[in-house]
C-alpha cells in the first residue's frame, strides 16, 4: 500500500504555524507566571512574620478598650473609628484598600479574566484546552489565599476581635450605674413577662447609602437588568435586606417563637458598660433612665461588650455570609458567584431609654438607638467588590403584659 504523502507547506505557512504555537505557549506561561507572582508576593511580604498561636482567653480579656471621643450629634455624620483588618493592620471607614495584602492579591486574581483567556489556550497537536474549569480554578485559588492567611495568622480569615471605646466625660456614679444595670437585667430576665410589642425602624443616612464608589451606578443597572419577576434590585436593596433596613413590628407572645436578632434579650450589663446621660423628670409612677453604651467595632456573639450584653441586634459576618449563600434573589445572569470575604462593623451613638412603673416594678417601655457603619468586601466570579454603608436604627419594646409564673414540680 502506498504511503500517503504528507502535504508540504510553504515557507509562509510554516512560519505562521510556528508563530501560532509560540504565541500559545507565551499566553500559557504568562498565566502561570501571574499565579506564581501572586503567591510569591504574598510569601515575600509575609516573610519573617512569626506564626501566631491562638490563645483562648476569658471574654473580658479579649476585648480591647480604647478612649471614646466626645459624644456626637446623631444628626451629623459619624466619624468611624479605625478598625482592625483581617491581616492585623488598621483600616479606617473611608479606606478603600480592602484591608491589607490579602485583599490586594484577591483583587489581582479577581480581576484576571481567566475565562476570556481560556479560548486562546488551544495548542495544535497538544490537545490542551482550558475552558469550563477556569471559574472553578479561580475560586480554588481565592479560597487557597483564605486558607494561607488563616494558617499564618492562627485564626480564621473572617474573624475580627471586638474593640470597645471608653466613655468621654462624666459617666455618673458607680452606684447609679450599677442600679440601672441591675434594673435592666432584672426586667429583661423576668420570666413572668407574657408578651410585648416591638417596633423597629432602620434607614440609610443621607450620605450613607450602600456604595462601591464610582461603579455603584453601573452595578445598579446590571442588577436591575437581571432582576427576576419585575423586582427592582440595587446595591441599596441587597445590602439593606441583609442589614435589616426597613420596618419590623409585631407582638412577641411566646418565648422562642421568633429568633430575630432585634427581639428583646435577657441583658447581662455591668456598671462599666453604662454612662448615665440624663434623668428626665419622673412622674408619680413612671421612672425614666437614659443611658449610653460604649461605641464598639465588630461585636460578636461570644465576647462581652456593652452592646452584646444588651442586644443581639447587630451584624456578624458568618451569619451574613450564610444569608448571602442562601439568597435566591440575586440574578444569576449577572452574578455567578457572590461571596462575602470580609465585614467590618462600627456601632456608635448607642443610647438606651428605660421606663418602668415604680409601683408595680414592671417595665413600661425599653428603647434604643444607634448608628451602624459597615465596610464589606465581596467577591464575584470575576471581580472583588469593596463597599460601605451607614444606617440608623431605632427599636422600642412596649405594651408589656405579665402573668403569674407557672408552677413547676
Amino acid at each position: 500500500m502506498a504511503k500517503k504523502n504528507k502535504p508540504e507547506l510553504t515557507l509562509e505557512e510554516l512560519q505562521a504555524k510556528k508563530g501560532s504555537r509560540q504565541r500559545g505557549w507565551v499566553r500559557f506561561c504568562a498565566i502561570v507566571l501571574a499565579v506564581l507572582l501572586t503567591f510569591g508576593v504574598y510569601f515575600v511580604a509575609a516573610k519573617g512574620e512569626p506564626r501566631v498561636v491562638p490563645l483562648t482567653l476569658p471574654s473580658s480579656q479579649q476585648v480591647v478598650i480604647r478612649e471614646q471621643q466626645a459624644p456626637q450629634d446623631t444628626n451629623t455624620p459619624t466619624e468611624t473609628p479605625s478598625t482592625p483588618s483581617t491581616d492585623g493592620s488598621t483600616s479606617s471607614g473611608d479606606d478603600s484598600s480592602g484591608g491589607g495584602i490579602l485583599d490586594m492579591l484577591m483583587g489581582l486574581l479577581g480581576n484576571i479574566d481567566l475565562s476570556s483567556i481560556a479560548g486562546m489556550l488551544d495548542f495544535e497537536g497538544l490537545g490542551v484546552k482550558v475552558a469550563d474549569g477556569i471559574d472553578s480554578l479561580q475560586d480554588t485559588l481565592l479560597g487557597l489565599l483564605d486558607r494561607i492567611q488563616e494558617s499564618m495568622t492562627g485564626k480564621p480569615a473572617i474573624t475580627h476581635d471586638p474593640v470597645e471605646y471608653g466613655f468621654a466625660g462624666e459617666v455618673g456614679s458607680e452606684e447609679e450605674r450599677a442600679e440601672v444595670a441591675k434594673l435592666l437585667n432584672d426586667f429583661t430576665g423576668d420570666l413572668t413577662i407574657a408578651n410585648y410589642n416591638y417596633s423597629r425602624a432602620s434607614a440609610y443616612t443621607d450620605d450613607g447609602h450602600a456604595s462601591i464608589g464610582a461603579q455603584t451606578e453601573t452595578l445598579n443597572q446590571i442588577l436591575s437588568a437581571g432582576s427576576a419577576l419585575g423586582v427592582e434590585l440595587s446595591l441599596d436593596s441587597i445590602v439593606g435586606q441583609l442589614a435589616g433596613v426597613g420596618s419590623q413590628s409585631g407582638q412577641m407572645s411566646a418565648p422562642g417563637e421568633n429568633d430575630a436578632n432585634y427581639l428583646m434579650k435577657a441583658t447581662a450589663l455591668t456598671a462599666d458598660d453604662i454612662q448615665i446621660v440624663s434623668r428626665p423628670n419622673d412622674t408619680a409612677t413612671v421612672k425614666t433612665w437614659k443611658i449610653r453604651l460604649k461605641n464598639v467595632d465588630d461585636p460578636n456573639r461570644t465576647e462581652a461588650t456593652g452592646l452584646a450584653n444588651f442586644t443581639n441586634d447587630y451584624l456578624v459576618q458568618s451569619e451574613v455570609e450564610a444569608a448571602i449563600q442562601k439568597s435566591t434573589s440575586l440574578p444569576s445572569t449577572s452574578v455567578g458567584l457572590l461571596k462575602l470575604s470580609d465585614l467590618e462593623m462600627s456601632y456608635s451613638n448607642i443610647e438606651v431609654t428605660l421606663m418602668y412603673n415604680a409601683v408595680t416594678n414592671q417595665l413600661h417601655s425599653l428603647s434604643y438607638t444607634y448608628t451602624a457603619y459597615g465596610k464589606f468586601t465581596a467577591r464575584t466570579n470575576t471581580v472583588q467588590i469593596i463597599g460601605d454603608a451607614t444606617t440608623t436604627v431605632t427599636n422600642t419594646y412596649s405594651g408589656f403584659t405579665y402573668s403569674p409564673l407557672a408552677e413547676t414540680d
